[in-house]
């Protein structure tokens, strides 16, 4: 039964332990294989011994992930930052897109969707201005933050303050896009030609795909900062 490759071993645990940014782990895990290729080769003992000396001289794998998680989890912070701000683009113009549709095609509102419109359109415009509120103060927090040398507890705190504001804007956007959905739908279902509906529905569809998209964007970021905080733990 073959023996049991320390430097394998090594780059398993070290790939584990930056489960946070897989595209980092990726690059880490073979800058690590071939530096430690080569200790292997420089040392004379050879064999199990070789590699783990080659191991023990390359560094505790968890302190290193530390190394690199601050800046990757910044740079993903900022990143959720920005597909807030535009998701919050795209659906506004998806929305205007709809308005100057309706208007070029003299399609006005029927006297049982007023109503309906009249509390609808105050919400989603309250909804949206949440949503915009929230994300550029999340923008406006994570571009003044530095990344330290190692993670630490307190610079994961103000991450996790960035991500809950994103979370916070995502969630009055999708509040303010679920109601324009049904608004929409029910003017779409009492149009005399379906036709004239297909670029109303089409700009639904972009606004939820949007709003679909940053919830996954963000629900990505917290399993990567649930990864990146386990390495502060004992």
């Amino acid at each position: 039964m073959p023996q049991p490759s320390p430097v394998a071993d090594y780059l398993d645990t070290l790939t584990r332990a930056l489960a946070f940014d897989p595209a980092l782990a990726r690059r880490v895990r073979r800058e690590a294989e071939d530096h430690l290729g080569e200790a292997v080769e420089r040392d004379g003992a050879g064999g199990i011994a070789a590699e783990q000396h080659a191991v023990a001289a390359f560094g505790e794998p968890r302190a290193l992930a530390r190394q690199y998680a601050a800046a990757s989890m910044l740079a993903q912070t900022r990143r959720v930052g920005a597909a807030t701000m535009a998701a919050l683009a795209g659906i506004y113009l998806a929305m205007k897109g709809r308005i100057a549709w309706y208007e070029l095609m003299q399609w006005g509102l029927s006297e049982e969707l007023k109503p309906m419109n009249a509390i609808g359109v105050p919400f989603i415009r309250a909804a949206f201005i949440t949503a915009l509120a929230g994300a550029v103060v999340a923008c406006a927090y994570i571009a003044t933050r530095q990344a330290p040398a190692e993670l630490h507890r307190a610079f994961g705190r103000e991450l996790r303050r960035c991500v809950v504001l994103c979370t916070a804007a995502g969630i009055a956007l999708i509040g303010a896009v679920a109601i324009e959905a049904v608004l929409t739908a029910f003017r779409l279902a009492l149009a005399e030609f379906p036709a004239v509906a297909l670029v109303p529905a089409l700009t639904l569809v972009a606004e939820l795909a949007l709003a679909s998209a940053l919830v996954l964007h963000i629900q990505a970021v917290f399993r990567r900062a649930r990864y990146a905080a386990a390495l502060l733990e004992e």
